[in-house]
Parts: structure tokens; C-alpha cells; sequence
């Protein structure tokens, strides 16, 4: 032990904490044990070995001087651990018939926050009184006793609806677990002074939330871990139901949007322009095959024949030609024109059908492969109009990711009740369990109530000039 206590300077502030918690779980256990082997002077030693100053100082005034109601969970166990090592410490110096010591222990346990001990080391200080001839010292203090235990059963009652409130084991339980995280100490300070136990629980029955976050022997402790597990899942699936939501939102409004579209289409004939651009096509495609007018023997079809690949420079001789011949035509019904006009004309009119029987072939193979072209993208253009104006007249266009989405929610709806059925059964079996530990509490001191009344009565019998309870009770109400 002795190690142990050099080896404490070698920690940290935490750490000592911690360390010295164990220490004095150590030391109040073995006391217990000296004091039913009736070992008084060795199991007093072993109390006296406790070390609760830091615990004092800490637990009676805080940095702004005032009570400190928001100490942590961790640091709360150890008070009532310090609590009742000196409510033991006090009757084995009872026993050892050490009166003005044990009196001066129990007197500084019951100035102190209300708990199951104190309220225990308040009766004793009035029994102390009682047996050292103290009558009215001990009335006083029954007196103040029955008042806290009042208020402790008050307490409870509240306790009893507020374990019923909603969202009351969630934060139960997001504590609990805060208290069972491996981490370190200076991470596990921050994460439970997060938690302020106080609002959860009245800090004078703190012992009971003890019982109930560390019994493994009811399943409570894995009950609260199952609840966190819970929680998580039930906030994983509402984030889910909601992304889904916000799909089935999105989809909606593409319907819309589709049918805004298809009425804005509809306004505009794109199929009657469809219409003009396959004419067209026809009447090209009619244009270019011409092979029997080659063979024809007019010779304005075989011109016109060639003259389907002409250029523009070509046309224009053409049409100046024909001008040219008409000119000559007229003219020599007028008078004698030369030979040579006529065969010029012929000869320009020969050079100009040369060239267009040599590009001929060319052209017309170009010409037919660019018409085929010309005919793919046409029917592309048909079936993508009639495919669009399927689509055009669908009323809806999201129906397959419509009922995708329907299913994935149903899914997570049909999950998230489960889940909260399992959130709710757990909760009811811990509201069901907190009922019964704060009815056994409840019990417990209007008992003790009664017998400290009880006591009370006996004490002024034996000193008649204190006041009856009743009417000491009274006066206090008009005083309050």
C-alpha cells in the first residue's frame, strides 16, 4: 500500500484521481470486513486511511463559490463512497464508545449534499445525542431529518413521472457509455462533464442510477448499451427515410418539368418540318436517278440528263446558250446569217456537253452516296420523333425510380418501427425497473420518517418543554 501511495506522485491529476478511488474502495472494503471480524482499532485505522480531502474540496464550493451541483458522475460514486466509509467510520467509533468522535463525523456528514448516507449519519447524530444526554440537540436533529427525508420522498415522486418522459434513457444512456469509453482520462472528463447528471437524477439518490447503470445481474447495463445501439440505428434510418424523401421530391419534379416540356413541344410542329425534309429528300433522290434519260434519243431530256451534276459556271453557260440560239433562231428568219455563227454555237454547245459526260459517273456516285447518307439520317430522324413522341405522350417518366423509391422506403419504415418498438419495450423495462428501485427508496423513508416522528415523540416525552412535532411543523410553515 505503501508503494502504491509514492507511486500516485508519479501520475497525473487524473490519474491520482483515479487511482485513489480504487485505494479507497480497497480500504472501505477491508474495513467492513475488520469490523465484522470486530477488529474495531484495525478497521478504524483502514477507514481513517481514506484519503477524501480532494473529494471535500472539490464537492463544497466551486470556482464561482457556490455549491457545486454539477459535479460528474465519476466524481459523485466517490462522494458516496467517502460518505459511507465515514458512516461506518463514525459506528465503529460508536462502538468503541468514542462518542464525541463519532458524533463529530456524523455531524460532518450531515452537512453535507443530501444522500442515503447522510440522512443515515443524520439519525445516528441524533441517536449520538440521544445516548450523551443531548435530548434536545437530538430532537433538533430528527427535526431537520424528517424534513430532508420529506423532501427526498418529494423528489422521488418527481423522479417517478420525469424516468417516463421522452428522450429521458437516451441521455441516460449516451452517458453511461460516455462513463464505460476506454479512453483517456482527460478525454473521459471532457466527454461526461458533457453529462449533467444532476438534471438526470436527484443527486441525493444517486446511488440508485448507480445500481441501475452498473447491475449486470438485471441486464440493465446492456440494456442501456443495446438503447444507444438503437438510438444510432433509428437516427441512421430517419437520415435514410429522409434522403429517400427528398429523391422521391426530386423525381416529382421531374414530372413536372417533363410536363411542361411536352406541352411547350406540342406547340411547335416538329413533325410537319420532318415532313418537308423527306419531300425534298424524294424529290432529289427522284432527280438523280435518271440513267433512262441518258439513253433517250430528245436530246433536251439527255441534256437536262447531264445537266443534273452541272455546276454553277456550267448552268450559266447553258442558259447563255440557250439564249444565244434563240437570238440566232429569230434572226435568221430575218435575214441570212453566216455559217460560222452556227457552227460556233455548235462548237461551244459540244465543249460544254463533253465536260459534262465526263463528270457524269463522278458525280452521279457521289451524288448516290450522299443520298444514302442523306436517307440514314432521315429514318434516324423518324424513329427519334416517334420515340419522342412516345415519350411526349407518357404522363410520367419516372415511374420505375417512382417504385424503387416506394419500395426502399417501405424498407426503411418497416425497419424504423422495429427499431423503435425495440427502443420502447427497452425503455418501458428500464422505467419499469427505475418504478420499483424508487418505490423500495420511497418506502424506505417514509419509514424512517415515521420512526424519526416516532423518536421525536419519545424525546418530548422525556423533555416535556420541546414542542410537538406537529406544532414545530407549523410554526416552521408560518416561518417559511
Amino acid at each position: 500500500m505503501r508503494k502504491v501511495m509514492q507511486r500516485l506522485t508519479t501520475f497525473n491529476n487524473n490519474e491520482q484521481r483515479e487511482v485513489q478511488a480504487l485505494l479507497n474502495q480497497v480500504l472501505f472494503a477491508e474495513g467492513q470486513i475488520l469490523l465484522n471480524l470486530e477488529r474495531r482499532d484495525e478497521a478504524l485505522l483502514a477507514f481513517s486511511n481514506i484519503n477524501t480531502s480532494a473529494l471535500a474540496q472539490k464537492t463544497e464550493v466551486n470556482t464561482e463559490g457556490s455549491p457545486d451541483t454539477q459535479r460528474t458522475f465519476f466524481e459523485n460514486g466517490q462522494v458516496l463512497l467517502r460518505d459511507e466509509a465515514l458512516l461506518h467510520y463514525g459506528w465503529g467509533l460508536a462502538q468503541s464508545n468514542n462518542w464525541p468522535l463519532a458524533l463529530g463525523v456524523w455531524d460532518y456528514l450531515a452537512a453535507q449534499s443530501t444522500n442515503l448516507f447522510t440522512l443515515q449519519a443524520t439519525h445516528a447524530l441524533a441517536y449520538g445525542y440521544a445516548q450523551e444526554g443531548g435530548e434536545i440537540q437530538a430532537y433538533n436533529t430528527l427535526e431537520r431529518l424528517v424534513s430532508q427525508l420529506e423532501d427526498g420522498v418529494n423528489q422521488l415522486d418527481r423522479l417517478t413521472q420525469k424516468v417516463s418522459e421522452d428522450g429521458y434513457w437516451k441521455a441516460v444512456a449516451i452517458g453511461a457509455k460516455n462513463l464505460s469509453r476506454e479512453i483517456d482520462a482527460n478525454k473521459r472528463r471532457a466527454a461526461t462533464k458533457e453529462i449533467n447528471w444532476e438534471t438526470l437524477w436527484p443527486l441525493s439518490h444517486h446511488d440508485l442510477l448507480a445500481d441501475i447503470i452498473v447491475n449486470n445481474e438485471g441486464g440493465e447495463q446492456d440494456k442501456l448499451e443495446q438503447l444507444l445501439v438503437l438510438y444510432n440505428i433509428e437516427r441512421e434510418l430517419t437520415l435514410q427515410l429522409a434522403d429517400a424523401e427528398i429523391y422521391a421530391n426530386l423525381l416529382e419534379e421531374r414530372d413536372r418539368t417533363h410536363l411542361t416540356r411536352s406541352q411547350s413541344t406540342h406547340a411547335s410542329d416538329t413533325q410537319a418540318h420532318l415532313n418537308s425534309l423527306a419531300a425534298t429528300f424524294h424529290e432529289l433522290k427522284k432527280r438523280i436517278q435518271i440513267d433512262g434519260q441518258l439513253h433517250s434519243t430528245r436530246d433536251d431530256e439527255w441534256l437536262r440528263a447531264l445537266l443534273t451534276f452541272a455546276s454553277a459556271q456550267q448552268l450559266q453557260w447553258y442558259t447563255r446558250l440557250e439564249r444565244s440560239e434563240a437570238r440566232l433562231t429569230r434572226l435568221a428568219k430575218e435575214r441570212k446569217m453566216r455559217l460560222s455563227y452556227r457552227k460556233r454555237l455548235e462548237r461551244l454547245t459540244g465543249i460544254l456537253i463533253w465536260q459534262l459526260t465526263e463528270q457524269y459517273p463522278k458525280a452521279h456516285w457521289q451524288s448516290q452516296r450522299a443520298l444514302q447518307d442523306v436517307e440514314t439520317l432521315l429514318n434516324q430522324a423518324t424513329e427519334a420523333q416517334q420515340n419522342f413522341d412516345v415519350l411526349l405522350n407518357k404522363p410520367s417518366v419516372t415511374e420505375t425510380q417512382r417504385e424503387r423509391v416506394a419500395f426502399i422506403k417501405a424498407r426503411i419504415e418497416k425497419h424504423l418501427n422495429a427499431t423503435r418498438g425495440l427502443i420502447v419495450a427497452i425503455e418501458d423495462s428500464l422505467t419499469l425497473t427505475s418504478h420499483n428501485v424508487i418505490a423500495q427508496r420511497k418506502a424506505y423513508l417514509e419509514q424512517q420518517s415515521a420512526q424519526s416522528k416516532l423518536a421525536m415523540l419519545q424525546l418530548r416525552d422525556i423533555n416535556v418543554d420541546a414542542p410537538s412535532p406537529s406544532s414545530r411543523s407549523n410554526k416552521v410553515g408560518k416561518d417559511q
